[in-house]
């Protein structure tokens, strides 16, 4: 049971965020105590017979963790925290405690071992808690209740500073609550920890873009396209950044080439389409705003695909598309 704890524990303490479950931790515990009692008990058994017995144990030991680790699925360091916990009881217990008449100081043995666990245990909850922090702000950040997630993810913050996942998720929640000064220094914190970190790189161009910094958010972009070129975000970045210039040809370019490099990217072809409508080429922009919405409804791409529409000459569409956005308008906040 101690061994088994003692697996689960370790499990935790590395991966707070990955569920294990099993009794493979108790089972490498014995295997880990047999060992101890091997190597340093008393046997009335010849010592080659032994040594045989040890052999045997400690093969099964080391191909299962060899094992574990080439196999998916596989919690080795749940197996590795059992076979710690069985070696420390089996080697206090056949020092201190080798003959079964010696009942109390078994008992004692594994009721320290069984404090230390709880110890563990608490020390894992206060340093680990920032994580329930973390997993409950980020439900809050997608269901778009950014108060409330600024909330949570600020304890995970002051709980856990120097982990960069404590500023990426409040930058976002900062950023969806229009609060990009906070978010700013969420991700410059989270840069400092980690300078080459390309999710905070990219959302710092987009706060950047957000505030009005157009030439820092365009540097920004750059150095993600020269780092990755094949990486989409550094494009639709830079071409977000060209259409806020004013540079709609160039940002056309850099749209087309992310949507190249995935078709899928959320927000592409919505984006390409305004800056196709601002150069008056009206039946590309139509053509764009159609494909966006192959991704699903949205109030915005149906209203840009209406005035587009309506400039192109096609009022009834433009109407008819004007219908449909009112029906997905959101309700103003109270």
């Amino acid at each position: 049971m101690i061994s088994g704890v003692a697996g689960g524990l370790m499990s935790v303490g590395f991966h707070p965020e990955r569920l294990s479950v099993g009794a493979s931790g108790a089972i490498f515990g014995l295997a880990g105590a047999l060992i101890a009692g091997f190597y340093l008990g008393e046997f009335s058994l010849p010592r080659a017979v032994v040594q045989a017995h040890l052999r045997s144990v400690v093969a099964f030991v080391v191909f299962n963790i060899i094992f574990g680790a080439i196999a998916s699925g596989t919690d080795n360091l749940c197996h590795l925290g059992g076979v710690l916990a069985g070696l420390g009881c089996g080697a206090l217990i056949a020092k201190f405690a080798p003959s079964d008449r010696n009942v109390t100081a078994r008992f004692s043995i594994l009721f320290l071992v069984a404090l230390l666990l709880a110890a563990i245990t608490l020390h894992l909850e206060h340093s680990r808690n920032y994580m329930g922090h973390l997993q409950l702000g980020a439900e809050f950040l997608n269901q778009e209740q950014y108060a409330e997630a600024i909330d949570e993810l600020q304890k995970a913050t002051r709980a856990q500073p120097k982990d960069v996942s404590s500023h990426l998720d409040p930058a976002a929640a900062y950023y969806g609550n229009k609060q990009y000064p906070q978010a700013e220094a969420e991700l410059r914190q989270a840069l400092a920890l980690e300078p080459d970190n390309q999710n905070a790189l990219f959302s710092l161009g987009f706060v950047d873009l957000a505030q009005g910094s157009v030439p820092q958010a365009k540097e920004v972009f750059s150095k993600l396209i020269a780092r990755d070129y094949s990486a989409p975000g550094g494009h639709y970045g830079l071409g977000m950044t060209l259409a806020a210039e004013g540079n709609d040809k160039a940002a056309i370019d850099e749209l087309k080439l992310t949507a190249q490099m995935r078709p899928n990217y959320e927000g592409v072809y919505y984006r390409l389409g305004r800056s196709q409508a601002k150069l008056k080429l009206y039946a590309d922009a139509i053509d764009s705003f159609q494909r966006e919405l192959k991704n699903g409804e949205d109030y915005d791409t149906e209203l840009e695909l209406s005035d587009a529409y309506r400039a192109n000459g096609q009022t009834d569409k433009a109407a008819t598309a004007k219908s449909r956005a009112e029906k997905l308008r959101k309700p103003a906040n109270k």
